[in-house]
């Protein structure tokens, strides 16, 4: 595959260009998995094809009805290696930022709703969870009351290759993941 990587002002791509620009997506679909559990593990989802990856939530929720984060765990765990930051806006106006140094898990989103109806949506980048270097993430969100935005790293040279979903506070945690890797080239 050969993807020209700049266009000059005035150029036009060819119908050539077009047809490898669609049979190549930037984003390349790997699985969809179904959250329905205080704890959801995805196995065999990083590796060598993609340095970096996207994770589409939709219609996210707890089954108890309060509001909470779900939490990403990588397996192979980091131990007390993660170190993030969530911060959010609700509708009121009011700001909340939520911090954590040395915890095993990260803050994904705040989640709040009932049903998927209600439920939060969440775009979540992670950047090189199997090559041995820091892994971080990035995600952004909506929840039925407003939004915001969180990131942070693991201080781990690990490799990892799945991770886990975990409901804080042993919450059930419901919704719908797409996993996507980011084309190398």
């Amino acid at each position: 595959m050969t993807v020209k990587a700049n266009y000059t002002i005035g150029q036009r791509p060819t119908v050539a260009d077009f047809n490898t620009f669609a049979a190549n997506p930037a984003l390349q679909y790997i699985t969809q998995v179904n959250i329905n559990a205080v704890t959801t593990t995805v196995s065999n989802v990083f590796s060598s094809t993609y340095n970096n990856y996207r994770l589409e939530w939709s219609g996210v929720f707890t089954t108890s009805g309060a509001s909470t984060f779900p939490l990403i765990s990588l397996t192979g765990g980091a131990g007390t290696a993660h170190f993030d930051g969530i911060k959010t806006t609700d509708s009121a106006g009011t700001n909340t930022f939520n911090n954590q140094n040395g915890s095993a898990y990260w803050l994904t989103a705040y989640v709040a709703g009932t049903t998927a109806l209600n439920g939060s949506t969440i775009s979540m980048d992670i950047y090189n969870p199997f090559n041995t270097v820091d892994t971080t993430y990035t995600s952004k969100f909506s929840f039925n009351q407003g939004g915001g935005f969180a990131g942070g790293i693991v201080k781990s040279s690990t490799s990892y290759t799945g991770f886990s979903i975990v409901g804080l506070f042993g919450f059930n945690v419901t919704g719908t993941l797409r996993i996507y890797g980011y084309r190398k080239a």
